[in-house]
């Protein structure tokens, strides 16, 4: 059992490294002390520790931990005791690269033979950022020489623990027996730079923490076989991770050990050895392969066989088995030369059986069998141009062969034309039959991005058929080939010609000139493109359009340039055109503070104002403009003329004018205010 004085693990898992800059620099790791109460050791006998002495920093107390400087968060007290050789001197830290802000300069004080110690509480709302590497000088001066600075100290800051993900225990289950052998596998947040196990609650006779074996990213794991006179108890293993700074979180996981507890055996791990590629990556199987599949259980004395029906339903021979080591058989099979056929999840039973007459069946190992791959017939483009650009449209019919009858997926690599799409792209497939051919169809649309391949000839795209239920993958994939061209006629966009900025005319007249390069102009109305092209002219780059304009609102109106693929320039600076085609006033409604009230009337108006009266006729607000206008608007914020907020409820929109024959003209409408 772990001793109740012992300091959490945790702690001794940080090494702080104490910085002796003087004397030749000497590290130092804290001085030996069985208490945190017990005062660090004085010098050496004969030492001085007043008159002219040399200070000289010897040793460090930590208040939290025995060996070194735990880590620090937020809210921590940073108390040490520091040793000297002198018992007259003053110093001061400095904590400013600890602290962010307030007073980072802390006296230390005396506490008699030479120790100084310095106590203080970091704040809450500390904002410096973690790091491992924390400096604390300490400034010293006495009676007889003057300040100097020694960087004494090194902690740690760490506000982001390691936090617990995921916890995997093989075999699942929380009673064990003596002899048992366990894998504990641990997965944690962040970037984490250690794990250790501390199994000594299992077995008394280890001296140290088991380091753990990285298996990928933040996850660990540990296999440990459990002492054969192991005592009936629960005890726990304690996990512990350090991240990149120094953050530690230990994580405690409880194990039940009864040796009279019968569970039948457990497949712990398995591995295919054979046949593997170079990468240990295992191949799919071909009919006289030889395989062999490493098996490790979960305890000793077992009887191990194998049944490879699924694999050779007609076969009678026997997997050989041979034991490797503590819980650890090897299983040999050849498949025979002429087998039953191909396909993906087929089952090499494994049965365990220990001498108490617990077995198991387990199903977990499976195999792929892969003798004839999908053959390549032939592929075109249809309805494809022969160059494409951004927005095309390239269809693709691919004819393949499924020897063995399973049915295939056919994709496409286009990173070649896209390299942000360098994986394959699904088939969207019509798989109709052709005679004893699959007919599939792959659609794609190339994207308007940057992330593309330069313009020109001979951009490949790949063709992959793999079989679906099985793990036949078609050999040497076949290559088409398009040309590709995205670069627009001018990197310019067109100016357009000055237009009105109100009209009551349904329909414009829109001129602008662009780069003679270019092909055609397209123009676009609140950024909708328009079903509407004009030539561009080849010698002055001119180009017009008779656009129609939508009534009583503000038109957008934006050109571009295209080449004869219809690669566009940039968009034109927008043009704006109001068409007033009505006399009114116009606003949302109910009307909420900040909206727009707009008066429009196509013969013109003059001498424009606009009032806003409550129900009692009383005017709270006005605005005016002289015109001539065709349209004006304001926003109103729901306030009167000294800018204090209307309540909410019905006003009245009153507008007076003079129309261009210089007739008087009034318009009102009735208002609901809102929020």
């Amino acid at each position: 059992m772990k001793p109740k004085n012992a300091v959490p693990f945790r702690y001794r898992a940080v090494t702080l490294v104490l910085l002796w800059l003087i004397g030749g620099g000497t590290l130092l790791y804290g001085l030996p002390s069985s208490s945190r109460s017990q005062a660090p050791p004085v010098g050496a006998p004969g030492t001085n520790l007043g008159g002219e002495t040399t200070p000289e920093l010897r040793g460090a107390v930590w208040y939290d931990s025995l060996e070194a400087a735990p880590p620090l968060r937020d809210g921590d007290s940073l108390w040490v005791d520091t040793e000297w050789n002198r018992t007259d001197l003053s110093m001061t830290a400095d904590l400013s690269d600890l602290v962010a802000e307030g007073d980072t300069a802390v006296a230390l004080t005396t506490a008699g033979d030479g120790v100084y110690r310095l106590a203080f509480r970091i704040p809450e709302d500390n904002t410096r950022s973690d790091s491992p590497t924390i400096f604390i000088p300490f400034t010293v001066g006495g009676p007889d020489l003057a300040d100097t600075t020694f960087n004494a100290l090194q902690v740690c800051l760490s506000n982001t623990n390691p936090r617990v993900l995921n916890r995997e225990l093989r075999p699942d289950r929380d009673t064990f027996r003596g002899n048992d052998i366990l894998r504990l596998r641990v997965s944690w947040s962040g970037a984490v730079s250690s794990v250790d196990f501390d199994l000594r609650e299992l077995d008394p006779t280890l001296e140290d923490v088991i380091p753990g074996t990285q298996v990928q990213g933040s996850q660990y794991e540990v296999e440990y076989r459990l002492p054969a006179g192991i005592a009936d108890d629960t005890l726990r293993v304690f996990t512990t991770a350090t991240d990149m700074d120094c953050g530690v979180t230990t994580d405690t996981l409880n194990l039940i050990v009864d040796s009279s507890e019968l569970f039948p055996p457990v497949l712990v791990d398995w591995e295919v050895r054979s046949p593997v590629d170079s990468g240990g990556t295992p191949l799919p199987l071909t009919d006289g392969d030889t395989i062999r599949l490493w098996t490790q259980w979960d305890r000793d004395s077992l009887e191990i066989a194998a049944d490879p029906f699924d694999l050779a339903p007609e076969d009678v021979t026997r997997p050989n088995i041979i034991p490797r080591g503590p819980g650890e058989f090897e299983i040999v099979y050849t498949l025979p030369s002429e087998n039953a056929g191909d396909g993906d999840g087929r089952i090499l039973r494994l049965i365990a059986e220990d001498p108490r007459g617990q077995f198991t069946i387990d199903t977990s190992v499976r195999f792929c069998i892969s003798n004839l791959q999908p053959e390549y017939i032939s592929s075109a483009f249809i309805d494809t141009p022969p160059v494409l650009k951004r927005g095309s449209d390239v269809t693709i019919e691919s004819f393949w062969r499924s020897e063995n009858g399973l049915p295939l997926a056919v994709s496409g690599d286009l990173s070649g034309l896209e390299p942000a799409r360098t994986g394959l792209v699904a088939a969207e497939a019509d798989t109709t039959y052709e005679g004893s051919d699959l007919r599939f169809v792959l659609e794609y649309k190339v994207l308007s991005t940057e992330e593309r391949a330069p313009d020109g000839t001979d951009i490949p795209i790949r063709l992959f058929a793999e079989e679906i239920g099985g793990c036949g993958v078609a050999p040497n994939p076949p290559t088409l080939f398009v040309s590709l061209d995205t670069t627009p006629p001018d990197s310019l966009p067109p100016i357009l010609n000055p237009l009105p900025e109100q009209t009551t005319a349904d329909t414009i007249l829109v001129t602008g000139f662009t780069t003679p390069e270019a092909f055609s102009a397209g123009i676009s109305r609140q950024s909708q493109r328009l079903d509407l092209t004009s030539p561009v002219d080849s010698i002055d780059g001119s180009f017009s359009f008779r656009l129609g304009l939508l009534p009583n609102l503000e038109n957008v109106i934006r050109v571009f340039a295209a080449d004869s693929l219809g690669n566009q320039t940039r968009s034109s600076d927008p043009a704006f055109v109001t068409q007033v085609s009505s006399r009114a006033i116009l606003f949302d409604s109910p009307f909420e503070r900040g909206d727009e009230i707009r008066v429009s009337d196509p013969s013109g108006m003059t001498n424009l104002e606009l009032a806003i009266h409550d129900l009692e006729g009383a005017r709270v607000i006005e605005w005016s403009d002289p015109g001539p206008i065709l349209e004006q608007s304001w926003i109103w914020d729901g306030v009167d003329a000294d800018g204090d907020d209307l309540r909410q409820g019905y006003y009245l929109v009153r507008a007076t004018w003079k129309d261009s024959q210089g007739k008087s003209q009034e318009k009102t409408e009735g208002l609901v205010l809102g929020n």
